[in-house]
């Protein structure tokens, strides 16, 4: 099972569509339709707004406590989940 981590420093490098467009639509498929979990740190909760009734993604945002974010991440390592994590 694939895990993707993007991450940059910087801001407005495409991190966000880059997950999305790119990697969340090639692990759903390679993973024969089983949803991919998306962890976003952007505070501006871009994912929420525009893809809560996605058939594909299951969005998880900064405005989950982190230490349940924290604990979803490591149940979805353990148990091969795919997911990727925009940070």
């Amino acid at each position: 099972m694939k895990k993707i981590l993007v991450i940059n420093a910087k801001g407005g490098v495409g991190k966000t569509t880059a997950s999305i467009e790119l990697f969340a639509p090639f692990l759903f498929l390679r993973n024969k339709a089983e949803k991919v979990k998306i962890y976003s740190f952007d505070e501006e909760n871009f994912l929420n707004n525009f893809y809560e009734n996605s058939e594909i993604l299951e969005i998880h945002s900064k405005k989950v406590s982190a230490a349940d974010m924290e604990e979803d991440i490591s149940s979805s390592l353990l148990k091969n989940i795919p997911m990727v994590l925009d940070i």
